[in-house]
């Protein structure tokens, strides 16, 4: 295991480092890669049913001192598009008990040939469909490839913030023990020269270890939280980096100044997400889909009706007859007279287009919808947050004032303790909010589908 080390003691991890770790070296981008290449070979496997197929078959009956008959026949096919399929072959037979049917001149028999399907599998068949769905397979493979990286960094941000925040409520902590420390160590000085009471010193004492706790808890967050982004944290050759003590957390300050995002810009991607994206977009290859299967089911509904004809003739005969005197003639028809099986499953698939036509209504109203809602918690917050930075700096005047007051004896250590309760809360409550402005324009990226390009 490899430890994600700085390269001096002030080394901080900010959030487009981050993104770009994840991308490049997190195990889940690469089996998202491996979706797009499952598309590509789907496609390719698709386009073997129009191999060309070489055949060859070889039978023989000798009992006692009789060869009874042998049989050799080799050939070839070719799968046309169009639902025709050529061939061409060559046959040797002998034997003394010889099929009729099968006896051919003594230097063999060749043949080329074609055959037709004149009703069912004429406008398509299983092997167009295969090829069609394989290209919206392809086609959607490249968005499950974006979705599942777009919910890998929603996941990752939100771990990546709540250690930022994990890590500056430490500091708020630290800081409060600092100055509870110095407060206790007066409040005892102060006692022993008599200008205090004891009682004095035992609230101040109370002060300093009620931070204590919430210190040690505040510590146990960062520790959860580191343990939860090393999961989003590799190297190359899916090697898993561990966090060490010379990796910093930014604060929320230092990661950028909080700026809303414009409403324009909202519209624009509330737009991009109804037609593109990645939900929406599988949903409607979806769509596509059972609109291929349909055109086969209609197929499916006509008539079977093939037609084949093989042009016959020997290696040796220089005089080969037309194709009206040499010839192989083959035709079947076979049709289910009700068709209620087959017009049934027709109806199926109509019904499942309908449907999916109308989740697809929905998905992207709801998508739209989503999009707004996490518009209105983003420019709320900013709001909230702008209020809570006044906040702060209020309760830091009412704190450095008390102070002032009290050392000329005209406060309290209760009133002081209670003004630094009051800033400490407020200093948590603007460290919560930066957590949740950064989380809620990661949100509207993410639901947008263009998360994987926040940083290009």
């Amino acid at each position: 295991m490899f430890a994600v080390n700085a390269q001096d003691a002030s080394s901080k991890l900010y959030p487009e480092q981050f993104y770009k770790l994840v991308l490049d070296f997190h195990p889940y981008v690469q089996a998202a890669d491996v979706e797009v290449a499952k598309g590509e070979l789907e496609k390719q496997f698709a386009r073997g049913y129009f191999d060309p197929v070489l055949y060859g078959d070889y039978k023989s009956k000798v009992y006692g001192d009789k060869e009874y008959y042998n049989l050799l026949g080799t050939g070839l096919k070719f799968p046309t598009w169009y639902g025709v399929e050529l061939s061409g072959g060559y046959d040797q037979n002998a034997g003394e008990y010889l099929n009729p049917e099968n006896t051919v001149p003594d230097e063999g028999l060749w043949y080329g040939g074609i055959e037709v399907n004149l009703g069912k599998g004429l406008i398509t068949d299983e092997r167009r469909i295969a090829i069609k769905k394989a290209e919206v397979y392809q086609e959607a493979s490249v968005q499950t490839r974006i979705y599942m990286i777009n919910q890998l960094l929603f996941e990752a941000f939100d771990a990546y913030y709540n250690w930022v925040l994990a890590n500056q409520n430490l500091r708020i902590r630290e800081n409060a023990i600092d100055l509870a420390e110095v407060r206790y160590e007066n409040v005892k000085s102060s006692f022993f020269l008599g200008d205090v009471s004891a009682i004095d010193t035992v609230e101040a004492l109370l002060s300093l270890q009620s931070r204590q706790v919430d210190y040690v808890e505040a510590q146990q967050k960062v520790e959860l939280s580191e343990l939860e982004l090393a999961k989003y944290l590799w190297f190359d050759g899916f090697v898993p980096l561990e966090i060490t003590d010379s990796l910093k957390a930014p604060s929320f300050t230092e990661i950028e100044s909080p700026t809303p995002i414009e409403s324009q810009v909202i519209d624009t991607l509330a737009r991009f997400a109804e037609l593109m994206s990645p939900a929406v977009q599988l949903s409607q290859f979806k769509l596509q889909t059972l609109a291929l299967e349909e055109r086969y089911k209609r197929e499916m509904v006509k008539p079977d009706v093939t037609v084949g004809y093989k042009y016959l003739g020997s290696p040796e005969n220089e005089t080969l007859g037309g194709i009206d005197q040499n010839y192989t003639l083959e035709a079947g028809i076979k049709y289910p007279l009700f068709t209620r099986k087959e017009r049934a499953d027709l109806r199926m698939n109509q019904l499942d287009q309908k449907a999916q036509e109308a989740k697809i209504l929905e998905k992207q109203r709801n998508q739209t919808l989503s999009i707004y809602q996490s518009y209105t918690k983003h420019t709320t917050t900013f709001q909230q947050l702008g209020q809570m930075n006044e906040m702060v700096r209020g309760y830091e005047r009412m704190v450095d004032g008390e102070r002032q007051k009290f050392e000329m004896g005209e406060s309290s250590l209760f009133l002081i303790n209670t003004r630094e309760l009051y800033l400490i809360s407020a200093e948590v409550k603007q460290a919560q909010l930066h957590y949740k402005f950064a989380m809620t324009q990661v949100e509207i990226f993410y639901k947008s589908g263009v998360l994987e390009g926040i940083y290009e």
